[in-house]
């Protein structure tokens, strides 16, 4: 008894000390029908998770869209070409779409946030991402956000 005692609690220890410890940052960026809250323009990592809050009493359609691999002074660039296009269907032929026309689902208090329908996990490649809200009317850098993945532990390769 006491050796399966002891080769438990060896196991246990054993597995608790090779695992790694990976802990994802999970952001929670507030929605309007003409704004957009989000918590950074730059990532170190891009494996991390947001829970999309809208408090409004109308549901919001977004896009997540990757630009390029990594566009310099990012947060300089006007990107409002490429929104407005989208926003009317047409597609972009630089920028790859991640979540297109999803849905920050109107706040239910009575919700626990580790089942919430706008709780969304990424690992995201190093690059250039644009959020949009998707029926905005106009263009402005309140109704899109810019920000940069500086790189993901998942798409290293040891050397």
């Amino acid at each position: 008894m006491k050796k399966k005692i002891l080769v438990i609690l060896f196991c246990s220890f054993f597995s608790l000390i090779s695992c790694e410890s990976d802990t994802i940052s999970i952001y929670q960026p507030n929605f309007t029908e003409d704004k957009i809250d989000f918590p950074f323009t730059e990532i170190e990592d891009g494996r991390f998770s947001v829970i999309y809050r809208n408090n409004t009493k109308e549901i919001i359609p977004y896009s997540l869209i990757m630009l390029q691999n990594n566009i310099e002074d990012s947060q300089n660039q006007d990107y409002c070409e490429g929104v407005n296009a989208l926003r009317n269907g047409k597609n972009v032929k630089e920028w790859t779409p991640i979540n297109d026309n999803y849905s920050v689902m109107i706040e239910n208090p009575a919700l626990d946030d580790s089942d919430h329908p706008n709780g969304v996990s990424y690992n995201l490649p190093k690059g250039t991402y644009l959020l949009m809200i998707q029926d905005s009317e106009i263009c402005n850098r309140d109704n899109h956000v810019i920000f940069d993945v500086k790189g993901n532990k998942a798409f290293e390769t040891s050397k």
